[in-house]
Order: C-alpha cells, then sequence, then structure tokens
C-alpha cells in the first residue's frame, strides 16, 4: 500500500464517498410537498428585483438553497425523532442516526463550497482587493447562525415547555419563525442581490427592505406550515400521522394560540384547562400522547375551532399586508411576487 501518496494528498480535495451522501440523495428524491416554493420565490423575487438573465447564477443560487433546506431536514427529523418525511421513512429511520447527521452537516460545507465558488466564477476575477468574498461571508455565516439559533429556541421550547403564564408571545414566536424558516429566504434574497449587476440594488435607499420582505414570507410560510400540520390531510400522509406538532410537543403557531386563550380564561382547575393543556402538560413523552388518542382528537379539534384559524388567519392577513406594502413600494412589475404572496396566505 502506497500510503506515502494518501498521506500526501491529506491536504488536497478528496472525492465525497457516495455511501457517505446516501441519505442527502434519498431525501432529494423524495417528492416535496411544498411545491418547491424556494425556488418559486426566488425567481419570483428576481423578475419583480433584480432581472438576473445568468441563468448559471440563478441555478448555483437555487442549488445552494436547495442543499441547505434538505440537508436541514435531515438534522430536523432526527431532532423531532420524525418516523416519516414526505410520505416515506425519515432518512435516519433508513439510514442510521450517526451517517444521517454527518450527512446533514456535511451538505451544509458543500453548499457554503458553491456559494465560494459562484464568487469565484463570476466576481473573483475582478475583485482584486477580495471586498466581494467579505461580503460573501457576511452574508452566508450569519443566516446559518440564524437557522440555528431559531431551530435551537423551537426545540427548547418544546423539550423545555414553559408553564402557562410563561409561554412566548406572538412576537417571540415570529423572531424564532423569522430566524428558523426566513433565514433561507433572506439568504435567497441575499444573494441575488449580491450577484446582480444592477447597481441600485446596493443603494441604501434598499437597505433592509428585501431583507423585510424576505423576513415577511418566512414568517407566513411557518405559520401556513404550523395550521396545515394541524388540519391538512396531505400533510397527515406525508408525514404518517395527524398533527405531529401536537404530538411532539411543539409551540406550533395554533398550539401557541390556544394555550395562551387556555390561560387568559383563568379557570381555577388549570388541569382542566382544555384537552390539549392535557395532553401536552400531563403527558409529556411522545409515546404517553400517542397511547392518548381520545385526547389527541380532543386537541385536534380545538385546534380547529373558529376562534383559532380566525386569529392564525388574521395574523397572516396582517403579515400578507405588510408584505404587498413593501413590494408595491419598490417594484416596477410586482405581480410575480404578489401572486406567490396570495398563495402562501391562503389557508
Amino acid at each position: 500500500m502506497d500510503y506515502k501518496k494518501v498521506v500526501n494528498s491529506l491536504a488536497q480535495p478528496t472525492v465525497v464517498d457516495p455511501a457517505v451522501i446516501e441519505p442527502y440523495k434519498y431525501i432529494r428524491k423524495l417528492a416535496s410537498n411544498n411545491n418547491n416554493v424556494r425556488s418559486r420565490f426566488i425567481n419570483a423575487f428576481n423578475e419583480t428585483f433584480f432581472h438576473i438573465t445568468d441563468q448559471e447564477v440563478l441555478q448555483l443560487i437555487n442549488e445552494v438553497i436547495e442543499i441547505l433546506h434538505n440537508a436541514s431536514l435531515l438534522i430536523d427529523d432526527v431532532e423531532d425523532s420524525s418516523n416519516f418525511r414526505r410520505g416515506y421513512p425519515s432518512a435516519h429511520m433508513k439510514y442510521g442516526v450517526p451517517l444521517t447527521i454527518n450527512c446533514g452537516n456535511l451538505m451544509y460545507f458543500e453548499a457554503i463550497e458553491k456559494v465560494y465558488n459562484l464568487w469565484r466564477l463570476k466576481l473573483g476575477k475582478e475583485d482584486t482587493t477580495l471586498a466581494t468574498l467579505a461580503l460573501v461571508w457576511e452574508i452566508v455565516m450569519p443566516e446559518m447562525k440564524n437557522f440555528h439559533k431559531g431551530q435551537g429556541l423551537d426545540i427548547y421550547w418544546r423539550d423545555n415547555l414553559p408553564d402557562l403564564e410563561s409561554l412566548p408571545s406572538v412576537v417571540d414566536y415570529c423572531q424564532m419563525a423569522k430566524d428558523k424558516t426566513g433565514g433561507l429566504f433572506r439568504l435567497a434574497v441575499r444573494l441575488l442581490r449580491l450577484f446582480s449587476s444592477g447597481s441600485t440594488h446596493l443603494d441604501s435607499e434598499y437597505n433592509g427592505v428585501f431583507e423585510s420582505i424576505a423576513n415577511c414570507l418566512g414568517v407566513i410560510y411557518q405559520i401556513r406550515d404550523d395550521y396545515l400540520n394541524i388540519v391538512d390531510e396531505r400533510y397527515s400522509h406525508m408525514k404518517g400521522i395527524r398533527g405531529e406538532d401536537l404530538i411532539e410537543g411543539k409551540l406550533s403557531f395554533p398550539i401557541l394560540v390556544s394555550l395562551t386563550k387556555d390561560f387568559n380564561q383563568k379557570h381555577t382547575e388549570i388541569s382542566s384547562l382544555s384537552p390539549l393543556y392535557e395532553l401536552l402538560y400531563n403527558h409529556r413523552s411522545t409515546e404517553e400522547r400517542l397511547r392518548r388518542r381520545d385526547l389527541h382528537d380532543q386537541a385536534i379539534e380545538q385546534l380547529e375551532s373558529p376562534d383559532i384559524v380566525s386569529e392564525t388567519n388574521r395574523l397572516l392577513q396582517e403579515l400578507k399586508a405588510q408584505a404587498c406594502r413593501l413590494i408595491m413600494e419598490n417594484a416596477r412589475d410586482a405581480n410575480p411576487l404578489m401572486i406567490m404572496v396570495d398563495t402562501l396566505c391562503t389557508i
């Protein structure tokens, strides 16, 4: 064995053994249940604001976001102990937890490397000061941190379910969703902006506008996803169970609204507040909750009640109005993005 050749080549890039990324290839083949919303968002945002015609740039930005999204699903299913994804066994059920976690982390770095390669291909030759490369890292690294901060808070609330009087507020929830879900929307927008040839998009008058639109859509998407997780039969099929968030004990938006309503009612017997309260607070594990299908069904009915649906729709419409205002004030042709906003706000 020529071990010297191996040792001397360690500093050089190596080809990834296909077996190492099998979990990623597996989840990528599974049909998405959101109609490729992130890819549609990128294309609509570009049509509305940036008008990038270089298809290679658009394709690579789409690939970066797709890789980060699918890699996050690998990790997310492990963190949530989810047995199913998109109607099929989750990757860690098929390939094991250790390989799946490693694969998810590896693909994060693959995505970051793609961003670097995109910079080198399109901007690097003219950037003798490396100023745009510094911008790349200023874009990518904070959003990777934001994603993990939001995901971490979502996990913390689930695993350390607060007392009713200490529940997160709607503002707390929106901040979590802005970090957890809005991160990929913001990352896509900021990459489009960086690689756009239109210098006006870098003017100070646009500072924060594009990110604010992305934030609105990220929070809208998370609220809608939370709602559909409870009521949509397709989600039940994809996840293998109706109301998976409820079984996991997540503080999704409908659950948070309903528990807050319980607290505001100020019953004397706190344990009798609602089936939702009893299921979440008196049955702390997933296994216990799965055994109480009677409570589970009653809690679903509670979450489907008109007042909870109305409160969910109210916040969606407020966010929609904010997003539409920002789009209309700053876009010449707002139609592509407005269509997408309207679709996401329909429940």
